[in-house]
């Protein structure tokens, strides 16, 4: 995410007022999404909601670069942008059936509830995964940056992601 304006801006020619609105569309859109993502996760299940979001999440930071592999996606500021809303509605389907998972893997596991202390750790550790995730994802994008592509950097995130998402589902189904 911190290496998105600079390379709209160097790539695509956009304005540093492009740039913060593409994020801030991103951000507006995780905070529309969340509460109906949060519905549904109750209606459905958190099992039943994780494993098709674990494969839309990777698939959108594959197209976000995009990956230099994809020759049929043109970078362009509205394919980034659409990415980028994308992702704001892909992030809160990732995250927010984490914890009712987590918390049912405890009883399973332990034939008994988390008690409070294991809870409110569990909940602390899911609350503080999405900003060091960011803290450790913009310290390697710095790291990376005069390396690496955008396209290449995200599409290797998102084949991470992909690897990711077969485990997860090989688990959860």
């Amino acid at each position: 995410m911190p290496l998105i304006p600079v390379y709209a801006e160097e790539q695509l020619g956009a304005s540093v007022v492009w740039s913060g609105t593409a994020l801030l569309i991103n951000t507006g859109v995780t905070s529309i999404t969340s509460p109906a993502i949060g519905w549904i996760n109750d209606k459905v299940g958190a099992a039943r909601l994780l494993a098709p979001a674990s494969l839309f999440l990777p698939v959108v930071y594959v197209c976000l670069g995009p990956l230099p592999l994809i020759s049929f996606i043109t970078p362009s500021k509205t394919q980034v942008m659409v990415a980028l809303a994308l992702l704001g509605a892909s992030i809160p389907m990732n995250s927010i059936p984490l914890l009712p998972i987590a918390l049912k893997v405890y009883e399973i596991r332990n034939k008994s509830p988390a008690p409070p202390p294991v809870a409110k750790f569990l909940v602390a550790m899911f609350c503080c995964s999405f900003p060091t995730g960011l803290f450790i994802g913009s310290q390697v994008s710095g790291f990376i940056a005069p390396y690496v592509t955008f396209g290449w950097s995200t599409g290797a995130l998102g084949l991470i992601c992909c690897l990711q998402s077969v485990l997860l589902c090989c688990i959860l189904l």
